[in-house]
């Protein structure tokens, strides 16, 4: 009797083994979704070993503006967690959705949520959104800003490609294009357009570096709109990351690690490629 006993403890000694190891697995394999290389999310760039396979997002933010290094720390923390070194290559606005949906690079960094995936049919969003931000009038009329309405009798000058803007254009008078926002701030301060519409950030920015034209030019309150953005892969190319990448942006968030990388002020190393001229 005291041996079939024995043998009875035994059994369940193993099975209640046998189950926690099947529940470690498990959570491991979830983790694997989150974290490919905790050792590799410590590390800077230049000390990544060079077998990482780099991830390539294009956008048509500079290195110079606010967005563009707040969404390369972020991000540069979030794809080495999944393995991946971040590179980012500055383009026109529209070849890099271009680029990003034939798969000439791995997806687009910064894009509205509401992007049209009907003519970009290679592109997933990444569902957990980067940020979200308000969007200025500039102008050196004083304009009362109430949406998009109170715009009818103004002229705009805007950056060709941005996807917001494109979907209201017949809320204005005219509407010119231009490659860059710079040069559309700069038709509003010689008088070749009524307005432009930017980022608050973008706009502290460049009229901080512009002395003549932050004397003229004003950023209207309040901000016309808000919009969300996204990051969004190619999914011909990474099935899976455009998920995987969602679980770890929310995980940081959740954890207080994506503001913590927000305040941290010192450059992370993130590889970038600015300007392109190809």
């Amino acid at each position: 009797m005291k041996s079939k006993l024995t043998s009875i403890v035994i059994v369940s000694c193993i099975l209640s083994i046998l189950v926690s190891v099947s529940s470690f697995s498990s959570s491991l394999g979830s983790s694997k979704l989150i974290a490919k290389s905790t050792a590799l999310a410590s590390m800077n760039n230049s000390a990544i070993p060079d077998a990482v396979p780099h991830i390539i997002l294009g956008t048509t933010n500079h290195a110079d503006t606010p967005l563009y290094q707040q969404a390369n720390k972020i991000l540069s923390v979030a794809l080495l967690k999944l393995g991946y070194r971040l590179t980012i290559k500055t383009l026109p606005n529209q070849r890099s959705l271009f680029w990003a949906n034939n798969g000439t690079t791995d997806g687009d960094l910064l894009r509205v949520s509401k992007l049209n995936l009907e003519n970009f049919p290679n592109l997933q969003q990444v569902t957990e959104p980067l940020f979200t931000i308000d969007q200025s009038v500039l102008s050196k009329i004083e304009i009362e800003v109430d949406g998009w309405n109170s715009m009818k009798k103004y002229s705009i000058a805007y950056e060709r490609g941005t996807k917001f803007i494109e979907e209201n254009e017949d809320k204005f008078k005219h509407v010119y294009l231009v490659n860059r926002t710079e040069q559309a701030i700069s038709m509003v301060f010689n008088d070749r357009a009524d307005l432009t519409i930017t980022s608050f950030s973008t706009a502290t920015k460049f009229l901080s570096k512009n002395k003549a034209h932050a004397e003229t030019i004003k950023i209207l309150k309040p901000p016309i709109t808000r919009i969300t953005l996204h990051v969004y892969l190619n999914k011909q190319r990474h099935k899976k990351l455009a998920q995987a990448l969602s679980l770890v942006l929310k995980e940081m968030k959740k954890s207080g690690q994506f503001q913590q990388i927000l305040e941290n002020k010192e450059n992370n190393g993130a590889e970038t490629i600015n300007p392109t001229n190809k």
